[in-house]
């Protein structure tokens, strides 16, 4: 590829970021944004499929070439998040009460204009890419189990996922092995007390205070539960009790996240949590129940395979690759294709001189350095024509 295509394709990417930016929808609603991509791909002339997805679309190209051939699929989010967008740029979001605050936007222009290129070069290479465009990544269940309901992967199929990172400088990729983000499960307390006036608190059993101090007790479970080697993140993201001043509230609820790596981690700081809150409510008189919402399972890169994607990326890319030092807190659903399929989760720096990139992902005026969105583009077309394409389609 010469160095004037690969402007023109980081140009269009930007400029489809831009427009899909501007366009942000949330999770399962995003039919104007599958309508963008079906349009996109009819133009190509690539084949696509929307039956039984939802507002997802899956495409697949076919390499006509020499070679040994390929299978991979590469997988782009549609949705935004409900987060109001509090930046002054041109390319704001025109729609109220959301915007696209972690990226997807970016990853989903770059896997367009890769299509675009590996469609017009299909004689260059040869097998197959599919291409996910998936909705609802931020919502769990996501959408990642209905595509692979609806359309499952050959076993041999290699799965890939790029994924932007503000906390990463632009210019930089990070490949983990291992581990790389976390299970993410949703707990829901509800403690029962008895309720009573505020001016006589001995005859009560204080479930707001109870519930505070569960909040309290709870910042010690991953401390005196995990091992010091081990990781895990508990935290408390909403309470909601009593009605009026001088009441002592008869239940209070609360709900938080428990993030993990390893699934005997996560059973185990799960069990600390239950008898935490058992025993807590107990001590003030009261009762609590906890109920789970299992999220998405932690996502794990295979170690040998991580470090073939490394030497990808390092030999073809005009950035700096590095093997991650940890693994990541966040969650995915991308867990679910690497659970099923070898491939790839990584992340590329988007981090620039602007402070606004620098802003953690899901704040309102979070935004990119835009050249990441080209590194993206590069890096998935590394990985397609990685040793299946002639050395005039490489270069």
């Amino acid at each position: 590829m010469s160095d004037e295509t690969r402007r023109d394709l980081h140009a269009e990417a930007i400029a489809l970021r831009r427009q899909l930016h501007q366009m942000p929808e949330l999770a399962f609603e995003e039919r104007d944004t599958q309508q963008l991509v079906v349009s996109y791909l009819r133009d190509l002339k690539v084949d696509y499929s929307t039956q039984g997805i939802g507002t997802g679309v899956i495409g697949v190209l076919h390499g006509t070439g020499d070679g040994p051939g390929i299978d991979v699929a590469f997988r782009a989010e549609l949705d935004a998040l409900p987060v109001e967008d509090a930046k002054d740029v041109p390319y704001r979001s025109r729609r109220r009460g959301a915007s696209h605050a972690c990226g997807h936007d970016a990853h989903l222009a770059a896997l367009l204009v890769v299509a675009r290129l590996l469609q017009q070069e299909s004689a260059k290479w040869s097998g197959r890419v599919t291409l996910l465009f998936q909705p609802a990544e931020e919502l769990p269940p996501g959408g990642a189990l209905t595509l692979l309901s609806e359309a499952p992967l050959r076993s041999d199929t290699r799965v890939y996922g790029a994924h932007l990172a503000s906390d990463i400088p632009v210019g930089r990729v990070e490949v983990t092995a291992g581990p790389v983000q976390s299970a993410n499960d949703r707990f829901d307390v509800l403690v029962q007390g008895v309720g009573g006036h505020a001016a006589t608190p001995e005859l009560s059993r204080d479930a707001l205070l109870a519930a505070a101090a569960l909040i309290v007790e709870l910042q010690s479970v991953v401390s005196r539960t995990v091992a010091p080697l081990e990781s895990a993140a508990v935290s408390v993201g909403t309470v909601a009790s009593g009605d009026a001043f001088n009441v002592i509230a008869d239940r209070a609820q609360m709900s938080g996240t428990v993030r993990t790596h390893e699934s005997h981690v996560r059973d185990r700081v799960h069990a600390a949590i239950e008898r935490v809150a058992s025993g807590v409510a107990q001590a003030h008189g009261c009762t609590a129940t906890v109920t789970w919402t299992v999220g998405y399972p932690a996502a794990v890169n295979d170690p040998a395979h991580a470090a073939e994607v490394i030497e990808i990326l390092s030999r073809t890319l005009d950035v700096e690759v590095v093997r991650a030092a940890r693994p990541r807190m966040e969650s995915d659903d991308f867990a679910y294709y690497l659970h099923k399929n070898l491939g790839n989760f990584f992340f590329v720096g988007s981090g620039g001189e602007d402070a606004s990139t620098r802003l953690p992902h899901h704040h309102p005026a979070f935004d990119i350095d835009e050249r990441a969105v080209g590194t993206i583009v590069d890096a998935y077309l590394a990985i397609a024509l990685s040793g299946s394409v002639s050395d005039e389609a490489a270069h």
